[in-house]
């Protein structure tokens, strides 16, 4: 089971603050690359859960295929790469 299918397998897609690839909204994704300052050609997004106030996903965490990066709302974002044995992402099962 990949990381997408555990979140829509529980309904987290339909949980307001949590964004599943690929239904995250153009806006929430645009600012989350912002604000995480993100190259979107460099990263594969599997989930956003924003912590905004306003819902504007430019806080909170995102969940990547090949890291997990959090960021609080005005300090630089923390990324922790994650072991290749752990990688995850929206299609694809984890490499063995």
């Amino acid at each position: 089971m990949t990381l997408g299918d555990f979140f829509s397998t529980n309904k987290f897609s339909n949980a307001e603050r949590i964004h599943v690839a690929p239904a995250i909204p153009a806006k929430i994704l645009s600012n989350a690359l912002d604000a995480y300052q993100l190259d979107p050609e460099m990263i594969d997004i599997v989930a956003v859960i924003d912590d905004t106030m306003l819902g504007s996903g430019k806080d909170g965490c995102l969940i990547c295929a090949d890291r997990i990066i959090f960021r609080e709302a005005f300090p630089i974002p923390s990324n922790f790469p994650t072991p290749v044995s752990s990688r995850c992402g929206p299609k694809s099962s984890v490499p063995m």
